[in-house]
């Protein structure tokens, strides 16, 4: 049986396998869908060679930068932004990662959103689904003014997120949270950040899908955001990832 699955740590709160599986039953595909919890990125190349049936997986936190040294080949979009969420086994055995985090998130805005335009945006996180939100915004939404504000600053023009003032807030067309704060299972964790400096006119944005409101979504919603859901780029880059697993050669 042609197999596909997702890998990441912890993934008690994903919902592609039941997403997936229910997609090949209604095409009448006999594919199967499997979680791959990986403690450790270094046990990647045993789980391909153990499971040689696989041609397709998603990859979700922790692993959409550190997964890309195991890979022979990335996209354009996955090599610019250094983040990976789908690969695909191609023909002669070698693995090519992809980006489709970057159509999904341009999608649920999109559909909340017409016409968006962005001069300036808050992205909260580092992550490799901040990367592909940074890229869109960079090069979908040509916005210039982004600011990254994260739990653990990397590199120089990254912030604490505790830094993030009342005036940035505010000042922010867009705000995207991109970190796994408020997630299930831990779903009373909330980011400490002026949530009253949120108002209507914002477009506001948490890519933690379950649940589906979050803290910050709440504030979001009860300072007027526009909200842009998680769920639809959960779905949204699925849909592309089933599209690049099944064309040959791509």
């Amino acid at each position: 049986m042609t197999q596909f699955g997702l890998i990441g740590y912890p993934l008690s709160h994903s919902f592609s396998q039941k997403y997936f599986t229910e997609k090949f039953q209604k095409l009448g595909l006999n594919y199967s869908y499997s979680l791959f919890s990986i403690q450790d990125i270094h046990s990647f190349p045993l789980l391909i060679k153990e499971n040689p049936a696989i041609i397709g997986l998603n990859v979700t936190l922790p692993y959409k930068q550190s997964i890309i040294s195991y890979l022979d080949e990335l996209s354009p979009e996955a090599h610019q932004t250094g983040a990976v969420n789908t690969i695909k086994k191609l023909a002669n055995g070698t693995l090519k990662g992809y980006n489709t985090d970057i159509i999904g998130f341009t999608k649920a805005i999109e559909q909340v959103v017409s016409n968006p335009v962005f001069e300036r945006a808050i992205i909260i996180g580092n992550g490799g689904a901040a990367k592909a939100v940074y890229y869109a915004l960079q090069n979908i939404f040509n916005c210039e003014n982004i600011i990254v504000a994260c739990r653990t600053p990397q590199q120089s023009h990254e912030l604490f997120i505790e830094e993030l003032s009342e005036d940035m807030i505010a000042s922010a067309d867009i705000i995207v949270q991109c970190t796994p704060v408020g997630m299930y299972p831990n779903t009373d964790q909330m980011l400490m950040m002026p949530y009253y400096a949120l108002h209507t006119g914002q477009v506001a944005m948490d890519l933690v899908y379950n649940p589906e409101e979050t803290y910050f979504v709440r504030y979001a919603k009860e300072q007027g955001c526009t909200v842009a859901s998680g769920l639809t780029m959960l779905y949204t880059q699925a849909e592309a990832s089933f599209e690049i697993w099944t064309q040959e050669n791509r």
